[in-house]
């Protein structure tokens, strides 16, 4: 099965947290946090419809919830657990990265809306 790079049409940027030298977030001279990020990557994607389970808990909780479809990465084979997507102006995090037919050629990242 191939994949339809014309439906890839947004892209979003993967963002992780700037480290220290000690592999810790970053501090000023005074300890306080940096807040400083790294684009760790900027995919193009498609937004999909998220069905699951997960997608009523949050309703409930009214967050929002969105499903990016990008090219098979081998960087969600493992993910980092502080990485988080800015997509149109808004911070997602990251609940699951998934390759859902496990052959290799894209995977699905769902993500919920910072408040």
């Amino acid at each position: 099965m191939a994949i339809r790079s014309g439906r890839y049409r947004h892209r979003f940027s993967l963002l992780k947290p700037l480290l220290g030298d000690d592999g810790e977030p970053a501090r000023n001279d005074f300890g306080e946090l940096t807040g400083g990020t790294v684009v760790v990557q900027r995919p193009w994607c498609a937004i999909v419809k998220v069905e699951s389970s997960e997608n009523n808990a949050t309703a409930v909780n009214g967050q929002e919830q969105i499903g990016f479809e990008i090219r098979y990465s081998k960087m969600f084979e493992d993910p980092d657990t502080d990485m988080y997507i800015e997509f149109q102006s808004g911070i997602y995090d990251i609940i699951s990265a998934v390759d859902p037919l496990k052959l290799r050629e894209k995977h699905t990242i769902t993500a919920v809306r910072r408040r």
